[in-house]
């Protein structure tokens, strides 16, 4: 099965079939136009955003009034397939929530074909790296499907840790727990080609 990647999702082509391989496109080195260029914000009240932060189970130990404050500070957008969330070198810093959907973590091998490295569906995040160390995105996400996010943006991040240092402390302590946990499955999948 092959996965829709249009124009304006920054890659052309035919697509990524599920073995990950690439169906002759290129990786679209343009410069970003904005932090979700082509996605929709959508305008949801807060409570809402609440709910789908409890839906997700994302911070499970959190009770509702840390929810509600952390909601606060994260916007939704709707990512159409085939869109780019962010591209490989990106400098834009922020923290995405897949509420529904599917992202495929995209990166170029050696010879410039792209090939999709993972799927990240529902309750899970992307973008937390550049979140903590504010470097250039290390690869690109791909909508696989029409998926909508709840995004944390730098600012906001920074923001929470003046008004809510707790709530703060305790959504670093769990992007270094994602961030470990993705770290130890690289190292696992690394030691097969040692």
């Amino acid at each position: 099965m092959k996965a829709s990647i249009i124009d304006g999702g920054r890659l052309t082509g035919t697509g990524i079939d599920s073995a990950g391989n690439n169906g002759g496109f290129v990786m679209d080195k343009g410069p970003s136009d904005a932090i979700l260029s082509g996605c929709e914000e959508l305008f949801w009240p807060l409570e809402r955003r609440g709910e789908e932060l409890e839906r997700n189970q994302w911070l499970s130990d959190l009770g509702w009034p840390e929810i509600m404050a952390l909601a606060s500070y994260m916007s939704p957008y709707k990512i159409p397939t085939g869109t780019a969330v962010c591209r490989e070198g990106d400098r834009e810093v922020f923290l995405c929530l897949i509420c529904d959907g599917v992202i495929d973590v995209v990166k170029e091998d050696s010879s410039g074909c792209a090939k999709v490295l993972t799927s990240i569906s529902r309750g899970k995040t992307i973008g937390e790296m550049s979140l903590i160390d504010g470097e250039p995105r290390s690869a690109t996400m791909i909508a696989r499907s029409d998926a909508t996010l709840l995004v944390l943006k730098l600012a906001g991040f920074r923001d929470l840790a003046e008004v809510h240092p707790r709530l703060y402390g305790k959504l670093a302590e769990k992007i270094a727990r994602v961030l470990s946990q993705r770290l130890r499955q690289t190292s696992g999948a690394l030691a097969e080609y040692i």
